[in-house]
């Protein structure tokens, strides 16, 4: 995977509650995701709330998938309170916020996506909403987090169905 830093420097970066953020709005997050190009190699976006900085403490892995992330944004707006306090604008961008945002104005229907999770009603759902023609589901175990073997089914899944987006 690459690294936020390699990916784009020009994104401001700040700690807080032991997480990084890229403290950018919904709209910029989408501009930015948006933009990589369909080819471009595997890049993460995670959405950080306040169970991500209790688990942090508690897994290595957890804390450098985080931190490897291309954009972090802020899920919490507990968090984004307390940042306020200590003088930080981590705005507000929560996941299901920016995928609702670039499902309804920016993806095409020919967008490749990858979905693993979610119900095979609700990728029908999505597929008719707005279009897709190029959508492939992989559904893991319930916990499956939990299970070294189905993540590697999910890990495997992705590689061997590029697409510009997996969700």
């Amino acid at each position: 995977m690459t690294t936020g830093s390699d990916l784009n420097p020009a994104f401001a970066q700040v700690r807080f509650a032991g997480l990084r953020f890229t403290p950018l709005s919904v709209e910029d997050t989408v501009a930015a995701l948006m933009a990589r190009a369909p080819d471009a190699t595997f890049a993460a976006f995670v959405t950080p709330n306040a169970e991500h900085a209790f688990l942090r403490r508690r897994d290595a892995q957890f804390r450098r998938c985080g931190d490897t992330c291309w954009i972090s944004t802020n899920d919490s707006r507990v968090l984004g309170r307390a940042a306020r306090l200590a003088g930080l604008d981590l705005k507000f961008a929560p996941g299901v916020y920016v995928v609702d945002q670039m499902f309804k104005t920016a993806i095409s229907p020919n967008d490749s996506i990858s979905i693993v999770g979610a119900t095979p009603q609700i990728v029908a759902d999505l597929v008719r909403q707005f279009g897709l023609t190029m959508v492939v589901q992989h559904i893991p175990p319930m916990g499956f987090i939990n299970d070294p073997e189905a993540v590697a089914r999910a890990v495997d899944f992705v590689v061997k169905n590029p697409a510009r987006f997996v969700l």
